[in-house]
């Protein structure tokens, strides 16, 4: 990576011998090696990787398989509803009857995201018609409990609408990540606060409950979403986060202000350089409108009022013209404009790169090792094209 940046500095056509990586934010997922190698660089978590990293752990066996007080496993359900719909997901496509269905079975795949919402809605759709083909007493039916199937899809559906949302490709979605975050928070707070008190006679009723096995798995992906989103608290006054995140802006805008503060100095030496050859004013020179040194009575800091202004104003900006918005700002807001291209041009998810890297693999394989970069390059390119018209 090193060696490629180095490269593309010393090949663009103004190069001021600084390292071009100390510019650039990457967008990486947790992997010791990626935090190691980039841990003298600005580095950010992929958003999709961490939603992924939280359904990972709420589904591990190990939680999932856990004993309380009683010697029971509340969550055993969960265990088996996902096998029975996993056994019913590889029958249906082994036997051929897959076909006969209006909504073809997804079976699970544990390295590709949301593909256990996509199995349990597939089944959910296809039940009636399952049932109707092989009859109401089918076996690989009769351990699918229908009232939890609804509620995992439910409780998975905001996961994948973040992460799909957070994926985005051609348009800026890091300005959405805190959003999400609350949003989920909120979704998860509503089944940790599940109230359930059943007593002795509904437990012995009720072969499987809902309501506390949806809390539990609320409380756990709430535990694990805080701490992986640590960094994302949503912006209380009272814990001063608003007041941390509006210092860390003014930092930034003084630094672009200075930066053009600097090259203004520059120019100025030059043209006093130029000037010192000119005559010298008249007697009157202090009642002229244009006064030299009248730019110095100005105030030295334009990214504050700059900053309240943009701040007393009220705005209605859809997601898809924040880009729009901002580049018609370049002369209200200079320096708030220059710092908004800089942030939303950082990707919230690496997503989009993996399934370049993903297609890579599947094109140079073992019997075309031999392949020549501008083909694969090409080829990529190709179908990068035409998976989205």
């Amino acid at each position: 990576m090193s060696n490629f940046f180095t490269k593309l500095s010393e090949d663009a056509d103004e190069n001021d011998g600084s390292d071009l990586m100390e510019y650039i934010t990457f967008v990486t997922d947790q992997g010791s090696n990626m935090i190691s190698a980039l841990r003298n660089y600005n580095r950010l978590n992929c958003s999709a990787h961490l939603l992924n990293t939280v359904l990972r752990n709420v589904f591990d066996l190990k939680f999932l398989s856990q004993e309380d007080n009683n010697g029971s496993k509340p969550l055993e359900p969960i265990i088996v509803l996902m096998t029975e719909c996993k056994s019913l997901v590889k029958f249906m496509k082994s036997s051929g009857k897959n076909n006969e269905l209006s909504t073809v079975l997804v079976q699970e795949v544990e390295t590709r995201w949301n593909t256990r919402l996509l199995m349990l809605q597939s089944v959910h759709k296809t039940l009636p018609e399952i049932i109707r083909i092989h009859g109401e007493y089918f076996g690989r039916i009769q351990n699918i409990n229908s009232e939890l199937l609804q509620n995992l899809i439910e409780f998975l559906k905001v996961f994948k609408n973040a992460s799909d949302e957070l994926e985005g490709e051609k348009n800026p979605t890091i300005q959405k990540v805190a959003l999400y975050k609350c949003l989920i928070r909120n979704h998860l707070l509503k089944y940790a606060n599940l109230e359930n008190n059943p007593t002795n006679d509904e437990i012995e009723l009720v072969e499987v409950n809902i309501n506390s096995i949806m809390q539990k798995l609320g409380e756990k992906a709430l535990g694990i979403l805080n701490s992986k989103f640590k960094m994302l608290k949503m912006f209380s006054q009272e814990l001063g986060e608003r007041s941390r995140i509006i210092k860390n802006i003014e930092k930034k805008l003084l630094d672009l202000e200075s930066k053009d503060n600097e090259m203004l100095n520059n120019i100025n030496v030059e043209r006093n350089i130029d000037e010192s050859n000119r005559p010298s004013s008249s007697v009157f020179s202090e009642w002229e409108d244009c006064m030299r040194g009248q730019d110095i009575q100005e105030p030295r800091y334009k990214y504050k009022k700059e900053l309240e202004n943009y701040r007393a104003e009220s705005f209605d900006i859809g997601d898809d013209d924040i880009l729009d918005f901002w580049s018609k700002q370049v002369l209200r807001y200079p320096y708030l404009s220059k710092l908004a291209r800089q942030i939303l041009a950082i990707p919230s998810s690496s997503a989009s790169s993996e399934r370049s890297f993903s297609v890579a693999g599947r094109v140079i394989e073992e019997r075309r090792s031999c392949l020549d970069g501008s083909t694969v390059d090409a080829i990529l390119f190709l179908n990068n094209y035409y998976s989205k018209v």
